[in-house]
């Protein structure tokens, strides 16, 4: 009997009361026999010819996700620890990563990584030629039911440079400004919070710009082109720089990041989730290094399959979700809530600073989410198109032109990523000249495509959703 890549060999003896039975599975061979006596069925597990490839008792050196037939189903396999040690394409730091079963559950086929908490859904290896048949991109989900794609990278220096020297600003025009002292201000570390009442005071607002101003990067995003199976050349899906003039991350955008919202009295950084601007410039550096850390040690990150969503029962009429029509968005003062799960509408009307703040919810205690950076939507566009997909701002793919809850068009798929032309443009953590965040893809009452890319000041957000990114640590 064979079920999946387990069989069962039964031997039985002449005298027709006992029979050897054989088990063999990916992890372990064991041999036993079974005597049948006086109506009782006894098994003795010791094994014939002193054992097989694993001890009595002994744990699998990867426990597995027990799903062998959906694996079998889509030519997946679960890959041993054996499997990656000889795999001369991974570096050591890698082999080490991959084999950490204090963080990985399991190694699929390609080896995407699935972490411990999440669970295989679907989808095949992530080969750049799609198979014939079935879905493609490998789908994990979380304790929520969150799910999330695996991009494979297989060389993350595509993604972004490191800049010489002692890096640049984090903040203006990449001068590196000292802290100004002021009497409101006597120093910004570790001052929990610099509002001042009904609105912002121009000295703080002066100290905690130069502040930030002077943490700077070492590693920025770069351009990243893609060739789209129809084209010849190579079609540039953005270019960035690092001054204000320029498309850049990771960045502040000096005319909203120290600014206060009156209307929720508060800084927008607060409604980040952040005591300062400094901390905020911190976080963004911190985030951006640790994310291609992580995808130097793993081979790839994973991305929303979803839009970030409302929690169902968030979305009512009765907060003002107006649900048909142009101009389609939840303007009430609803739970704000995230969620990365089919059907469900996209979490809009609410500005940058909150979507970021939910994006940055979704992880745990083996991986960290954030808003998508740039560079992360180029190579999820990079990958669609590589694999047939049309990504480019001449190449629309093709979307409903109905507002519509995540995953409805079955159109707008690329790898098992939905909906990237709609419902709802993206905002990513790149940013734009002194006073705008990029937003990336299309809306349904657009024509534009999934690699697009305009800017909007980061406290618009009536037709703005987002899409959170997911690395292991």
């Amino acid at each position: 009997m064979k079920f999946g890549d387990a069989s069962i060999v039964v031997a039985q003896s002449a005298e027709g009361q006992d029979a050897t039975v054989t088990i063999t599975t990916r992890d372990f061979t064991e041999t036993g026999k079974i005597s049948i006596d006086g109506g009782v069925l006894t098994w003795d597990a010791t094994p014939a010819g002193g054992g097989g490839q694993q001890g009595e008792n002994e744990e699998p050196e990867y426990a597995g996700l027990n799903q062998d037939t959906l694996l079998s189903n889509n030519n997946m396999e679960e890959l041993t620890v054996a499997d990656i040690e000889a795999d001369s394409s991974l570096t050591e730091t890698q082999k080490a990563a991959l084999t950490d079963t204090t963080t990985i559950k399991a190694v699929l086929t390609g080896n995407v990584p699935v972490p411990v908490g999440y669970s295989y859904v679907e989808g095949t290896s992530t080969s750049i030629t799609k198979p014939t048949g079935g879905s493609y991109g490998v789908v994990i989900k979380d304790s929520k039911d969150n799910q999330w794609v695996w991009v494979p990278v297989p060389d993350a220096s595509i993604l972004y440079e490191t800049i010489s020297g002692d890096g640049k600003s984090i903040g203006v025009n990449n001068e590196t400004a000292g802290v100004k002292e002021t009497n409101k201000v006597a120093s910004l570390n570790g001052i929990p919070s610099m509002k001042v009442a009904e609105q912002k005071d121009s000295d703080v607002e002066a100290a905690d710009n130069n502040a930030a101003n002077a943490v700077k990067i070492n590693k920025r995003s770069k351009s990243i082109s893609a060739t789209e199976p129809e084209q010849s050349v190579a079609s540039t899906i953005v270019e960035r720089g690092y001054d204000t003039e320029s498309y850049r991350e990771p960045a502040l955008v000096i005319d909203y990041d120290f600014s206060y919202d009156n209307d929720a009295d508060k800084y927008y950084y607060e409604e980040a989730g952040f005591s300062s601007a400094q901390e905020m410039a911190q976080a963004f550096k911190t985030d951006y290094n640790n994310m291609i850390d992580s995808i130097n040690k793993y081979g790839g990150f994973y991305v929303g399959r979803y839009e970030v969503g409302y929690e169902a029962e968030s979305v009512t009429e009765t907060e003002g979700y107006q649900t048909t029509g142009s101009g389609a968005y939840l303007y009430g003062s609803g739970t704000k809530t995230g969620t990365v799960r089919a059907g469900v509408y996209p979490l809009d009307g609410v500005n940058w600073y909150k979507l970021y703040k939910v994006c940055s919810s979704l992880g745990d205690s083996k991986t960290t989410s954030t808003m998508i950076w740039g560079c992360q939507h180029d190579m999820v566009c990079k990958w669609a198109a590589e694999s047939g997909d049309k990504v480019s701002y001449s190449s629309e793919q093709g979307h409903s032109s109905e507002y519509q809850v995540s995953g409805s068009d079955s159109n707008d798929v690329r790898n098992n990523v939905c909906d990237l032309e709609g419902s709802r443009y993206e905002w990513t953590q790149e940013a734009d000249s002194s006073s705008g965040r990029a937003v990336r893809g299309g809306d349904y009452d657009s024509s534009d495509s999934a690699g697009n890319r305009y800017d909007y000041d980061p406290v618009s957000y009536s037709y703005l959703g987002s899409r959170a990114t997911l690395y292991i640590k």
